[in-house]
């Protein structure tokens, strides 16, 4: 599993996600250690004494973490190659979205002349054929 580490940390929103997430798995395992005997750390846990409830609650933070970590635009768990290579996260900006924009205009214009140029030797082969 490849991931850039670096700069998914210096995401403000994945930095939020994964410190509520850490705190999260911290206080559902502590719970679970004192409601099962394992130690006793003093707070307050009256409202999660139940261990099934509390295990269940270390499983869904560890598979929540799991999907903080995940980049949703890849395929798999890991990076891409290209998001690899950042070193703070890509932003979009209006003039590469322009720039985007114009690179497919270019290319539809490039595509429709090949289409015409095409038409147009069809044409002219087709009499030479009689």
């Amino acid at each position: 599993m490849k991931i850039n580490w670096l700069v998914r940390f210096k995401n403000k929103t994945f930095d939020v996600s994964f410190v509520a997430q850490v705190i999260g798995i911290l206080a559902a395992v502590v719970t679970l250690g004192n409601s099962a005997g394992w130690w006793s750390v003093q707070f307050d846990s009256k409202a999660l004494t139940d261990q099934l409830t509390q295990a269940v609650a270390v499983i869904f933070t560890l598979l929540g973490t799991l999907g903080v970590v995940q980049d949703p635009t890849t395929a798999g768990i890991g990076d891409s190659k290209q998001a690899q290579t950042y070193t703070e996260p890509k932003k979009d900006t209006a003039e590469q979205t322009k720039a985007e924009d114009q690179t497919a205009a270019a290319q539809e214009q490039l595509t429709e002349q090949q289409a015409a140029q095409d038409a147009v030797k069809a044409q002219t082969e087709a009499p030479e054929q009689k």
